[in-house]
């Protein structure tokens, strides 16, 4: 099973990066609000790491049933048991998360969304770019 995630992950690695940089037929995707707002529950997430531009390795960790992360209408959230605020503006999301008890605040890098009816995937980084990405895949 181990070797079929690996598998699929490499297939879709390849896919990305056969790409040209300079394809212009790709348009950022405009999502709504609405369409995000709700509970998603935690699925994997995978990790691509690179050196020289070229994948060294990638990684695959899983999540604890149960483990959700929620958006609400009013551009708040809760990620697990913290707080946070979103803006989403075309396919890029942007979260902070405010000082809480044990934690500094933080605010993210924008985030790339691709949504499909019941999954979620944040994509943190440029796959084109050939430097470490990380994706987290959530489903309602």
């Amino acid at each position: 099973m181990k070797l079929f995630r690996l598998t699929i992950i490499m297939v879709l690695t390849i896919q990305l990066f056969s790409c040209k940089k300079g394809d212009t037929d790709a348009t950022p995707t405009n999502i709504k609000t609405s369409a995000i707002v709700g509970k998603w529950n935690y699925l994997r997430d995978s990790v691509n790491y690179f050196r020289n531009g070229v994948l060294v390795h990638s990684q695959v960790g899983k999540y604890t049933k149960g483990e959700i992360m929620q958006f609400n209408a009013d551009g708040t959230g809760i990620d697990g048991t913290l707080i946070f605020t979103y803006t989403l503006t075309g396919d890029k999301l942007h979260m902070k998360y405010p000082k809480q008890k044990d934690r500094e605040a933080e605010e993210n890098m924008p985030k790339t969304l691709v949504l499909t009816s019941n999954k979620l995937t944040l994509l943190y980084g440029d796959p084109t770019d050939r430097k470490d990405t990380y994706y987290i895949f959530l489903s309602r």
